[in-house]
């Protein structure tokens, strides 16, 4: 979890167990929600709450199911609701640069500047670009930008390595590459079906950095997505006959297993199956349940 402590003695944090952030005295007690999720935004999360200077308000990231809904808010200890700052792709940090005040955050892969009245809670200006390539982690299905900035202005950020597109090819067994396979992406996690004539796989979507299922079909050469979920979703095994497939999905409060029928994902709801703190590796018959 990621957290804040203020001078007057409150920590907030955020759980995997719950989409909200909660506050708690650090002498203990019982923890009680400082946000509310707005379900008209198809929000799904909030995460990287940090004080401001007064200890009253706070930054933190909103996750949607909708790319354009998520972003940066200022919230209150005495006010559930937030509001809006910014758009961005994962957490924000605050800091003081010469006397002047600025909000560091992601958009897309580019970390990001813009001045900021954290008296005011205004923005001010035109963002700029900071550094690209910001490394945008993924834990918990949580985005994290691999940034760190103290109140003194000295900034620490990770880059993203762009390997660029990932190439699909079949090699055989001394090596030698035979033949490419579709087009190139941000792939990774293949597994063949058990007859060979289909192709699950991770794809990543390059607008909010999490993966998704995609089936590849030899025969037809063509590929087609498999999940819609913005949950990153991967580590994808089939059963043995080849008639389901379960992956391994972050979602709000743990690493689910999920089964569905590989031939027609929108007449069967996947369905979790277990959950677990490490990836699964295969579906034996012996463990095998039912439709």
């Amino acid at each position: 979890s990621s957290g804040s402590w203020n001078r007057d003695g409150v920590i907030l944090f955020r759980t995997n167990e719950r989409p909200e952030i909660f506050r708690v005295a650090a002498t203990g007690g019982q923890p009680q929600a400082v946000t509310r999720l707005n379900l008209a935004n198809h929000e799904i999360r909030h995460s990287a709450p940090q004080f401001l200077p007064d200890g009253q308000h706070f930054l933190y990231f909103v996750q949607s199911e909708q790319p354009e809904n998520s972003g940066i808010f200022i919230g209150s200890l005495k006010d559930p609701n937030g509001r809006r700052l910014t758009n961005s792709s994962a957490n924000a940090e605050f800091t003081n640069v010469g006397g002047a005040q600025y909000l560091l955050f992601a958009r897309d892969t580019n970390l990001m500047g813009q001045e900021f009245d954290a008296r005011q809670g205004e923005l001010s200006g035109t963002a700029f670009v900071v550094a690209p390539r910001l490394l945008i982690g993924q834990g918990g299905g949580h985005p994290r930008a691999a940034l760190s900035v103290s109140q003194n202005g000295v900034l620490a950020y990770r880059s993203r390595v762009d390997t660029g597109a990932t190439d699909l090819a079949w090699i055989d067994r001394s090596g030698k590459h035979t033949g490419a396979v579709g087009e190139s992406g941000e792939f990774s996690n293949p597994a063949l079906s058990p007859d060979g004539k289909k192709l699950i796989l991770s794809r990543m979507d390059p607008q909010i950095r999490t993966r998704d299922l995609w089936l590849y079909d030899f025969a037809s050469g063509a590929f087609s997505r498999f999940t819609f979920n913005p949950a990153d979703e991967t580590n994808a095994v089939w059963s043995p006959d080849g008639r389901a497939v379960a992956w391994h999905e972050w979602d709000l409060a743990a690493m689910n297993w999920q089964r569905v029928s590989s031939s027609a994902l929108r007449s069967h709801s996947p369905r979790t199956i277990c959950r677990m703190a490490s990836a699964c590796t295969s579906l034996r018959p012996k463990r095998s349940i039912s439709s």
